[in-house]
């Protein structure tokens, strides 16, 4: 009980002064966190035997989160390019011999939205 309270109160130290002035500091805060999150649906799937992209899932992730923080008109273009980019992939996957491309890639897709 005692080691969480210390955590709680070294994280609150460490990052209230980040969230008071916000601005890049804030959105680097943020993009740690949203790709630590973003990873979660490639780790647990890759547990269960699933092949989707890693590289795609949390990188698409922090394109379209940096879209919409700095150029919120070029956010839908992102999310489009990450899709095909996910569709050439898993297309790639198929033709070089995986039978559960097709699932890899919604499971993939799952995690860009």
């Amino acid at each position: 009980m005692a080691r969480r309270t210390v955590t709680a109160v070294v994280l609150l130290a460490l990052l209230l002064p980040v969230i008071y002035f916000g601005g890049i500091p804030y959105f680097l805060l943020v993009a740690v966190f949203v790709g630590i999150g973003s990873g979660s649906t490639p780790r647990c799937s890759y547990l269960r035997g699933f092949q989707p992209s890693r590289v795609i899932t949390i990188g698409g992730v922090l394109l379209i989160l940096a879209a919409r923080g700095f150029w919120p008109s070029a956010a839908a273009s992102i999310l489009t390019l990450c899709i095909l980019a996910a569709l050439a992939f898993h297309l790639y996957m198929f033709e070089r011999g995986a039978d559960g491309a097709a699932v890899d890639l919604a499971i993939t897709l799952s995690g860009l939205a």
